[in-house]
């Protein structure tokens, strides 16, 4: 089994379950823009401490994880991880906030087949709004993360004119990330000469 076999199959048990969820991070920025090696998922979760316990043991035969802890951190709206078990691929599972920002995630994930053509559709971040988080995790790093600001630059190059920049301009600025959205802009077109 490979790690986006794994993935693929975790995704599809939080779909099954009616779990609140969207495929964040690395793997949906490599969706949108330019893939690169990563050794982790992060998905996004929108549970309660009772459905991520009934998640959990639905789960458990698979995913290293310990079931008190991850339904401790759902209460909690912080983060958990789980391995699974014979690839130890190892899942960020992000008990997300239900705040505006992350309702719009929500609303606007796309069921996609991200893993292949022939292989299942899931449910991944929209490509403005992968710009948009990882803009976040870059700021909140201290503007020093390599591979977040290529993600973005990778999505926005490869996204171009099919991207939502109505929806960028109305969110960069609540998200404290404009400047940055117009840096990683102009990063990108003079890259490609434009």
């Amino acid at each position: 089994m490979t790690h986006s076999e794994a993935l693929e199959g975790l995704l599809l048990v939080l779909e099954d379950a009616g779990v609140a969820h969207l495929l964040v991070g690395s793997w949906a920025s490599g969706f949108w823009g330019e893939a690169r090696m990563t050794v982790d998922a992060d998905i996004v979760l929108l549970a309660s401490p009772g459905e991520v316990l009934s998640l959990a043991e639905r789960l458990e035969d698979e995913w290293l994880m310990d079931l008190a802890a991850v339904q401790e951190a759902a209460g909690e709206s912080t983060s958990y991880n789980i391995f699974h078990s014979e690839t130890m691929l190892k899942a960020d599972l992000f008990f997300g906030p239900r705040d505006a920002f992350m309702s719009s995630c929500m609303r606007r994930a796309q069921s996609e087949p991200v893993f292949g053509p022939d292989r299942a559709l899931v449910r991944v971040e929209s490509a403005e709004d992968v710009i948009l988080s990882k803009l976040v995790w870059y700021l909140k790093g201290g503007r020093v993360s390599e591979r977040q600001w290529r993600d973005v630059i990778g999505v926005i190059q490869v996204q171009d004119r099919r991207l939502d920049r109505d929806y960028l301009s109305e969110w960069s600025p609540q998200l404290g990330v404009a400047d940055l959205l117009d840096e990683a802009f102009a990063e990108a077109a003079a890259e490609l000469g434009e």
